[in-house]
């Protein structure tokens, strides 16, 4: 989900809702800067990690097996999410490529073992942020709806029981930005830029937390952050927001960068994991909580025709290596 620094924010005082990824956009997007025409592609050196990996560079998708150095191809889409048991890969497939036409996409189930794709959920919308639950039985998305609202559903791998959570609106919530499963998949968390919402399965508002103590400073939340929670430790969350760039980001692009932070909710401290030069969006935890992978690229690739990387830090700021060119990992 992510476009140059200039398109892929909006900020908390305009209240403009819109959607870092155009929401499984799969048309020529113009991602270019000065003219530079996008050519996608994963780079060259991938570096193995222990995770298995996807990822997607807004053409394909990818899986990366675990300790690999070789990215495996698997279908053009966006938006990949990988089954608990590493077996099946969800991902968005649009079905229009015209920007004026109604937007229509569908929910695919790429099978990693027989290498077979099949159709679990076509909508009248654009979807995004597929996640599957920690069970595996049922898988969470967003629709951008024609009426400019967002809605938040769950459907079966089988493509059975849809079912509708929340909208945007609902229950007094704002908006629907990047849900992510609670680690005992009894819940999923969203953000509305103004709180971090917790829902039930059933759909119920359970919890509201102002993200203002978690932030800081809730002016710096962007529809585009996200807030995750720790597989293994109840108050880890990760999470992104605006902060000031390094003098030859702001110069280039004209606005704030975007870091990635660990916030304790017992001691309510936080700790700033990425340094200046460095960009960070879609923050996922490493199953066993040790490691966060995010897309980003450092400030001197931003005007690059397609600059964005799979990055993973130690949760303590520690140890960030590169691991190939892409986006929107999942592991």
């Amino acid at each position: 989900m992510n476009y140059f620094p200039s398109t892929n924010r909006v900020s908390q005082s305009a209240k403009v809702r819109v959607t870092l990824a155009v929401l499984c956009l799969m048309i020529v997007v113009p991602l270019q800067i000065a003219g530079q025409k996008r050519v996608p592609a994963v780079a060259a050196k991938v570096t193995p990690t222990p995770d298995a990996l996807v990822f997607s560079d807004r053409t394909w998708v990818y899986y990366l097996e675990a300790n690999s150095s070789v990215p495996r191809k698997l279908a053009r889409g966006n938006y990949p999410a990988l089954s608990p048991d590493r077996q099946r890969v969800a991902y968005c497939l649009p079905q229009n490529s015209d920007v004026a036409a109604p937007a229509a996409a569908t929910v695919m189930l790429f099978d990693l073992a027989t290498g077979k794709s099949t159709t679990v959920l076509r909508a009248n919308a654009w979807i995004a942020h597929l996640r599957w639950s920690p069970n595996g039985e049922r898988i969470s998305l967003t629709l951008a709806l024609s009426s400019g609202k967002r809605e938040l559903d769950t459907v079966a791998p089988d493509g059975t029981h849809t079912q509708k959570l929340i909208t945007g609106g609902e229950q007094g919530t704002d908006d629907i930005f990047s849900p992510v499963w609670a680690p005992d998949g009894q819940s999923i968390y969203f953000q509305d830029m103004n709180n971090l919402v917790q829902v039930s399965t059933s759909g119920e508002v359970l919890a509201k937390t102002p993200l203002g103590p978690i932030t800081e400073e809730k002016e710096a939340v962007t529809s585009a952050d996200s807030f995750v929670p720790s597989p293994t430790d109840p108050n880890g969350l990760a999470y992104t927001r605006s902060v000031p760039g390094t003098p030859f980001f702001e110069k280039t692009f004209g606005e704030p960068n975007t870091a990635l932070f660990l916030y304790d909710r017992r001691t309510k401290s936080r700790q700033r994991l990425t340094t200046p030069e460095v960009l960070a969006m879609d923050p996922v935890w490493s199953r066993d909580g040790r490691f966060i992978y995010f897309t980003g690229y450092r400030d001197r690739e931003g005007r690059a025709s397609y600059p964005f990387k799979i990055y993973r830090i130690a949760r303590d700021g520690t140890g960030l290596i590169q691991i190939t060119s892409g986006e929107t990992p999942d592991v």
